[in-house]
């Protein structure tokens, strides 16, 4: 196809874009007011002064409508000097020669490089001039940035996708390659004048697998890609070639790895996070205190804790008699935090309203035995532990020790108005009701938290056996932390007490194990109110009251259940006659038997219900 020539007026424009290409840039700049050096004395201006000589050869080239010599100086110009002015001065050669195709390639590539509105202009009315007399291809890859061939690669690039190509009338195959894709063609396509064919191409990357290893959940930051969650160990495809891997987890220190992805191949990156670690220093006014971290036994105060991951822990400090004391830290790298708790007394009791409240709350006159008393004053019962009470005494009829509240202890009830419990379960014989004490109660008070005394009418809540008041023995729980108590001790002259005291938590709960024994040697008795009798004359019985007695007891907590055992016996020589029977005789004794097996369900629901459930067998 051929085209009339240009006209004057198309000229003159190609004449004014030349004015304004006249000035090509040096390869060599230099400041105005600067000597050239001698090293640049041969080149300064040399690629300017042959840019600007072709281009003005070109310009009269054009006047003399020899396009193809304009042609020639133009690009010898634009290699010299590159500017984007000169791309306009071929691209209308182009289009006078009647190359449409050419033309718009170099007017389509002016309007990408223009800087003002008016070559824009220009640039867009000339494409809208040529566009009818080429074939357009609209080339687009995914990713972009491929570079575009057509038919085959020996013809040369035709630049980077995406790209609108002017070609003439026919069939085109457009080949792709892009750095870490596999090359790819388009199926062949015919193409008209003045027709625009779009063409996409999705690229298949080049990949190779990486698996990182390791536990735990991280934040994994590759290359630039932006930061994600990710659970170890973790695949993940990526484009051939290195690739850095940032890994980050709170409490380790950031691990930053590298690793080569080969196509075909899996790539293996072991991941192994140093803790990041600070020391703590416990200290707490209770000697051999157990400490508690995040839930989990690490010692007995005082204590010094290294190597302790940073970060917010929870810190709990737990003594047999003491209210826990639970604190939150947070741990800083490299920190040494040094802390001191003081731990108070339990002051908590369940026998004045069967819930646990303060003594402070508790409706009613109460007192309270710590642990810290039972073991400071080594009690050797609890006639002995609550002697010392506002209000309560004792006397013995050297059988059994009577208990007397507020001044009144009747002769023959035997305590029967007092109501004495372990962990809430009665004690009381079945009988009368006596209220046992002492060594008729347990051999020992070891395995016991603290003793709790209520006065006054208890009737209400426990029945007609708690008319003066309530004793309370409360156990250890099996979940706290003791060590294993075992002995033999002298309690008074021929009396010797052994004991053995186990605990052991075990995965949500606990057992306590306690055991004990008693032997007292028979021995002599006076008594003035059988001076002259047939028995004994001189008023005394020899050899008698031998006293054995023997505690078992266990309590088990798992999860909401709890079992509490328990299982005492008392044998007792009776030496004084009571009961009608001979005085002195060393076969009259006194048997006592107590057991029970009592298993309970507690369901805290929130802080002010809960679910109660509960067998026992007497």
């Amino acid at each position: 196809m051929h085209t009339q020539p240009p006209s004057r007026a198309a000229i003159l424009s190609a004449l004014a874009l030349a004015a304004l290409a006249s000035a090509p840039r040096s390869a060599h700049a230099q400041a105005p007011d600067s000597p050239p050096t001698s090293a640049q004395t041969s080149t300064v201006g040399t690629n300017a002064d042959e840019a600007d000589a072709a281009f003005r050869l070109g310009n009269e080239a054009y006047k003399r409508r020899d396009y193809r010599a304009a042609l020639a100086h133009y690009f010898t110009s634009n290699r010299l000097a590159p500017n984007y002015r000169v791309l306009f001065n071929i691209a209308r050669c182009y289009e006078s020669l009647s190359e449409q195709v050419q033309a718009y390639r170099y007017y389509s590539a002016f309007a990408q490089q223009a800087r003002k509105d008016a070559e824009r202009q220009t640039a867009n009315a000339a494409l809208d001039r040529v566009k009818d007399q080429v074939a357009l291809l609209e080339i687009t890859s995914s990713p972009p940035g491929a570079t575009i061939y057509l038919n085959r690669k020996n013809l040369g690039s035709y630049g980077v996708t995406p790209q609108v190509l002017a070609v003439e009338p026919g069939e085109y195959t457009v080949l792709f390659e892009r750095e870490g894709h596999r090359a790819a063609s388009s199926a062949p396509q015919q193409v008209q004048r003045g027709r625009r064919v779009a063409i996409k191409q999705a690229l298949e990357p080049r990949e190779g697998l990486v698996r990182l290893d390791g536990r735990g959940e991280v934040t994994l930051k590759i290359d630039a890609q932006p930061e994600a969650r990710v659970t170890l160990p973790h695949e993940v495809k990526l484009p051939l070639g290195e690739h850095t891997f940032q890994v980050r987890r709170p409490g380790f220190a950031q691990a930053t790895l590298r690793g080569e992805v080969i196509e075909g191949r899996e790539t293996t990156l072991r991941v192994k996070l140093q803790r990041q670690t600070a020391a703590l220093v416990v200290r707490v006014n209770e000697a051999n205190a157990a400490v508690l971290l995040d839930g989990k036994l690490v010692g007995f105060a005082p204590i010094v804790l290294n190597q302790v991951p940073v970060g917010e822990h929870v810190l709990e400090i737990r003594a047999e008699g003491f209210s826990p004391e639970r604190r939150t830290l947070r741990l800083r790298p490299n920190a040494r935090e040094e802390l001191d708790v003081e731990l108070r007394a339990g002051d908590e009791i369940a026998a004045a309203s069967r819930v646990l409240e303060t003594t402070a709350e508790a409706p009613a006159s109460v007192s309270l035995i710590s642990l810290q008393e039972l073991r400071g004053f080594a009690y050797t019962g609890t006639a002995d532990a609550l002697t010392g009470t506002r209000g309560i005494y004792f006397s013995s009829d050297d059988t059994y020790t009577l208990p007397g509240l507020r001044g009144y202890a009747p002769f023959g009830q035997y305590g029967n108005r007092l109501l004495v419990q372990i962990d809430g379960h009665t004690l009381n014989e079945n009988w009368i009701g006596a209220s046992f004490q002492q060594y008729e109660l347990l051999t020992d008070l070891y395995g016991l938290e603290r003793i709790e005394v209520a006065r006054g009418p208890g009737s209400v809540l426990y029945g007609s056996g708690a008319f003066f008041g309530v004793i309370n023995l409360v156990s250890a729980d099996p979940t706290s932390y003791s060590p294993t108590r075992i002995g033999v001790t002298a309690l008074e002259d021929g009396m010797a007490r052994g004991y053995a005291h186990v605990r052991q938590r075990f995965k949500d709960g606990g057992v306590q194990l306690s055991a004990g024994m008693i032997h007292a040697q028979p021995r002599d008795y006076t008594s003035q109110a059988y001076v002259g009798s047939a028995e004994a004359p001189d008023g005394t019985a020899r050899g008698a009251g031998e006293t054995a007695a023997a505690t078992a007891r266990a309590k088990i907590r798992w999860k909401d259940f709890t079992l509490h055992a328990h299982w005492h016996q008392r044998d007792k020589g009776v030496r004084t006659g009571a009961f009608q029977t001979i005085f002195s005789d060393p076969r009259t004794r006194q048997a006592d038997r107590r057991g029970y097996a009592d298993l309970r369900w507690h369901k805290q629901l929130s802080a002010r219900v809960a679910l109660d459930a509960r067998a026992f067998y007497d």
